[in-house]
């Protein structure tokens, strides 16, 4: 529901496993102080849109098991307290962004579709954990 746009402070949502279809609100931008966006287990779908790059306090982006497709944006860059993000059980394809890659974040793919210079989880990457 759009009136979770109106909950400025929610730093913890976590919507995972609802069933909940179509792409990704808008009205999430407005959620400045969120730390924790669990969306995964739904059936989501399109692409994940950069606004979301906005959102400096996430922490946590946990995206997995949905229909998303298209690339991983660049815009996810500029969260700079990210320390985990899961977008295995997808439909993204292309590179994950090199600028996403920090020592201390943990990230996972689908390597078969994905590239990742910095996930665990791929064969070229077998011992960063």
């Amino acid at each position: 529901p759009k009136a979770l746009g109106y909950l400025m402070n929610l730093k913890h949502l976590n919507l995972a496993g609802n069933k909940f279809d179509g792409e990704i609100p808008e009205f999430l931008k407005a959620l400045v102080r969120l730390e924790t966006l669990d969306l995964s287990g739904n059936e989501l779908d399109g692409p994940i849109p950069s606004f979301l790059g906005e959102l400096e306090s996430l922490e946590k982006a946990h995206f997995h098991a949905n229909n998303f497709t298209g690339k991983i944006p660049l815009s996810l860059k500029n969260l700079s307290s990210l320390t985990s993000l899961k977008l295995e059980q997808n439909g993204f394809t292309g590179d994950l962004p090199d600028a996403l890659c920090k020592n201390d974040r943990i990230i996972s793919v689908d390597c078969s579709k994905v590239a990742c210079n910095c996930c665990a989880s791929c064969p070229q990457n077998p011992g960063r954990l």
